[in-house]
């Protein structure tokens, strides 16, 4: 049995906190954590606010870099799991649909 498993397992966000942008999860989930285990060990509490947030997020990208991740602290491994997602997306190729419309001036 693991760690977290003997503590009761990742604590669970529901409502508002799982319709909100990204980096409002991410503070949402950090303080419920908080509040949920206050006098646990700092390394125990960054994994349980891991755990949580992988298991809250919908995106397979974010959920992929996250883990990828191997940062000391929670705020770390969140922020550069955007950030991995932010490049992601900058690389991928732009495609452009343009249209060119003919048109005809009137000349006096």
């Amino acid at each position: 049995m693991s760690e977290l498993e003997k503590k009761g397992g990742p604590c669970r966000v529901t409502g508002s906190a799982t319709k909100t942008k990204p980096p409002d999860y991410a503070t949402e989930v950090e303080r419920l954590v908080l509040l949920t285990y206050p006098g646990e060990s700092q390394p125990w509490v960054d994994r349980m606010k891991i755990e949580t947030f992988v298991n809250g997020t919908r995106g397979p990208e974010i959920k992929c870099a996250t883990y990828a991740s191997q940062k000391a602290t929670f705020a770390k491994t969140v922020s550069f799991a955007f950030a991995q997602e932010t490049a992601r997306i900058m690389a991928k190729p732009q495609i452009y649909n343009v249209r060119y419309l003919d048109t005809e001036y009137e000349t006096f």
